[in-house]
């Protein structure tokens, strides 16, 4: 656990730096083309969504990775139910986010930059990354607290910091160097990034929006535990003696079904054996098919 919470670090040291590095010449780059009038009146939008967005979001970043590795260890389906209003607030809050901003732009604009006439747009415009960003810190978080910070460089910053750079030199250098299209160009970047990083954690973790519930497949997991028990009861009345279980492999077995599905490589905790657990459960299988026969 330590050296896997040791090696996720490194990653989102990685990711940071070279955020930090290509976002320097970035920012350079743009600041030299649209000059330091049109710079000011992005900066000064920006600060007005980051600032609203950090109201907006009502720390459910914070509370997914406080809670959400627990639930999701004990549910995946409670956790997508509660996921689902946790979605359903983002998308009303910037629905109406949106809408407000429609109306009071121009007012804003009138107070802090009252002698460009185009700041209310831009405004406007900067806006929409309030919406993003609430959807990018729910999905951001939730990959997180399952310990997957290597994903998030790999789908996202691996993707959206280069994305961002190149877009920005090819528009800047072939067609125009304006503030907008930068603006254009950043809620372009965001939005690709935000549907790969949550198409990856619906096919990597557990589908958000549709868990699908069968209830066959309910009825023969409770008859194979059905059968596990007696298979082991009548070992038990037989006079045989009890597996020795290496209690410490439990945990981290637990762990890793968790997080890999029937492909996680785990410890026999009888023999010691490196196995899967799908290969676990067909031996489990085929130890219970005679007794399943009875019953």
């Amino acid at each position: 656990m330590l050296k896997l919470i040791l090696r996720q670090s490194s990653w989102g040291v990685l990711g940071h730096a070279l955020t930090v590095i290509v976002g320097f010449f970035v920012t350079r780059y743009v600041f030299l083309e649209v000059g330091e009038t049109k710079w000011g009146e992005y900066k000064t939008a920006h600060d007005f969504v980051v600032l609203s967005n950090t109201f907006l979001s009502i720390g459910i970043p914070s509370i997914i990775l406080r809670f959400f590795p627990f639930l999701i260890s004990q549910s995946n389906h409670d956790s997508s139910q509660i996921l689902i209003k946790i979605f359903r607030y983002a998308a009303l809050v910037s629905v109406l986010f949106i809408l407000l901003m429609i109306f009071i732009s121009p007012i804003i604009s009138d107070i802090i930059w009252p002698k460009f006439n185009n700041f209310s747009y831009l405004l406007l415009t900067i806006s929409i990354h309030v919406s993003i960003s609430i959807f990018m810190g729910i999905i951001i978080s939730l990959y997180r607290s399952v310990l997957k910070i290597k994903e998030i460089l790999l789908y996202g910053t691996f993707i959206s910091v280069p994305l961002r750079a190149i877009l920005t030199f090819i528009v800047f250098y072939y067609y125009k160097a304006d503030i907008f299209y930068f603006v254009y160009i950043e809620i372009f970047t965001q939005i690709t990034t935000l549907i790969i990083l949550y198409y990856m954690f619906n096919k990597n973790e557990f589908r958000i929006f549709n868990i699908p519930t069968s209830v066959r497949c309910i009825g023969a997991f409770a008859a194979l535990i059905q059968a596990a028990v007696d298979t082991y009861q009548d070992k038990f009345f037989e006079g045989l003696p009890a597996s020795k279980l290496h209690s410490g492999y439990l945990e981290e077995n637990w762990w890793k079904a968790m997080r890999y599905g029937l492909n996680a490589k785990i410890i026999e905790p009888e023999t010691g054996e490196i196995t899967t657990i799908s290969e676990q459960l067909r031996r489990l299988i085929e130890l219970t098919a005679p007794k399943a026969k009875d019953l």
